[in-house]
């Protein structure tokens, strides 16, 4: 499994939404789930899963899941 492919599932399963909805134009409150308390589900998985520490001013920015991919290269989680 590439990054991409575990960054769409880790969206998927912290939003509880199907993998096939979680595409770059996925933003927050865009779908229900996607709420405050759920973006912080989102961010711990992510942590997780990348075996990294997101910055709280970096949290902010990860408002569409590209901006989310694009970020984590910044922790240089690298994706094709």
């Amino acid at each position: 499994m590439n990054n991409t492919e575990k960054l769409i599932n880790v969206f998927s399963n912290a939003l509880g939404i199907n993998k096939e909805k979680v595409n770059e134009q996925l933003s927050y409150q865009s779908v229900k789930q996607w709420d405050s308390m759920a973006h912080m589900v989102l961010v711990a998985e992510i942590e997780d899963s990348f075996n990294i520490n997101i910055q709280d001013k970096d949290i902010t920015q990860m408002d569409t899941f590209g901006n989310t991919r694009n970020l984590l290269e910044k922790y240089n989680v690298q994706f094709d």
